[in-house]
């Protein structure tokens, strides 16, 4: 009998952890019964049932009503019968791990990125790490999509090292196997992958853009509720001619072979998607030096800086700009790093091999009806 997996995720909009989840769906919608469970509609739901895969939304998912969620989603459990469950988003991992515990259910979290571990707070930084301290019982298996959060998991005892895989995240090769990136246009065209909010910080890449040559461009791909104020800020800038915002593209990761370089001014990341794109592209990246990004950019392809360092991040785009040849170079130690790591084939496989661990001495126990 083949063997059900349910993936619960605490939203279907667009983001690196969606992406992540149609890569595994796409994998294994062939070799096991798939079941998504998401707060809400979106993207990652159209794409998931234009492959056939059942889906369920649970409006409380992607809320603090924590008794409706865990019912909510302990039911479908209980309909479904899994023999797996795979958590995602910090949500999603919460109600999910105490949905399945409840139905006895085996459970594995995919970490992407701890949710405490860039909170300023310090009272909220205590009582999340005190709550994944109380589900560290219940959880299966975990997965983390950087060295990073595989460090900081097991520095704060958050996980059982024995149940524990590093795996990073990976995209598909869509035809970028042979790229000649075009050096000679006079123009340099920067690209910016994210949402509008304060973690991605769309802002700073702006105030990058203004500090740098004339010939320089961006273009930023964005998506959230504050994207009005991305646009509002680029229109009130003297660099508006040389900066375009683009909302809701579901194909931005596709579109950034166009471009000569990626920008990256997040204030923390796990390991994100987009920048994995850039590297599949033979795009330079420089980025801000937070959590895993010297997981994805090293000195053969590009530059790590401070945060709120805008000039600093323009002198090292102005660099390239005026040294296409260190460009393109930069550009090839990118691609070379993708395909070493970073294919979803090497991830997919990988996480297959934890499912087969779980699912070959894993007896599936049937909830309470």
């Amino acid at each position: 009998m083949t063997a059900k997996i349910i993936y619960i995720i605490t939203r279907s909009d667009i983001g690196g952890a969606q992406n992540h989840v149609i890569s595994l769906l796409e994998y294994f919608n062939s070799k096991y019964d798939l079941v998504l469970v998401s707060g809400g509609e979106g993207p990652l739901l159209e794409s998931a049932r234009a492959i056939g895969v059942s889906c369920y939304t649970i409006s409380s998912i992607d809320s603090f009503n924590f008794a409706q969620a865990i019912v909510s989603l302990r039911k479908v459990l209980i309909k479904e019968k899994p023999d797996l469950v795979h958590t995602h988003s910090s949500l999603a991992s919460l109600y999910g791990r105490l949905a399945a515990r409840l139905g006895k259910f085996p459970v594995v979290y995919t970490v992407h990125g701890w949710h405490f571990a860039n909170l300023r707070n310090n009272v909220r930084t205590v009582f999340q790490i005190f709550i994944e301290r109380l589900l560290k019982s219940i959880t299966r298996h975990w997965i983390v999509v950087s060295k990073y959060d595989y460090d900081l998991g097991v520095s704060y005892n958050l996980v059982d090292a024995k149940s524990l895989s590093y795996i990073p995240n990976g995209v598909a090769d869509i035809g970028f196997s042979s790229i000649a990136n075009d050096v000679s246009s006079n123009n340099l065209n920067l690209v910016f992958i994210g949402r509008a909010s304060e973690q991605k910080n769309c802002i700073g890449a702006i105030d990058v853009l203004e500090k740098t040559d004339t010939n320089v461009t961006l273009a930023i791909y964005t998506s959230g509720d504050d994207a009005d104020k991305v646009l509002s800020r680029v229109k009130s800038s003297p660099i508006v001619n040389r900066c375009k915002v683009i909302v809701d593209d579901l194909n931005a990761g596709a579109k950034v072979v166009r471009y000569d370089l990626m920008l990256v001014t997040s204030r923390y990341e796990g390991m994100p998607l987009s920048v994995l794109e850039g590297l599949r592209a033979a795009l330079p990246i420089i980025s801000t030096d937070v959590c895993g990004m010297n997981e994805l950019v090293t000195p053969q392809n590009g530059f790590l800086l401070e945060q709120d360092a805008p000039q600093a991040m323009a002198d090292k785009i102005n660099l390239l700009n005026r040294d296409r040849s260190l460009l393109l170079e930069m550009g090839q130690a990118s691609r070379q790093l993708y395909e070493s790591k970073y294919t979803d084939h090497l991830m997919c496989t990988k996480t297959e091999k934890v499912y087969q661990e779980i699912l070959a001495w894993c007896v599936p126990i049937e909830g309470d009806s």
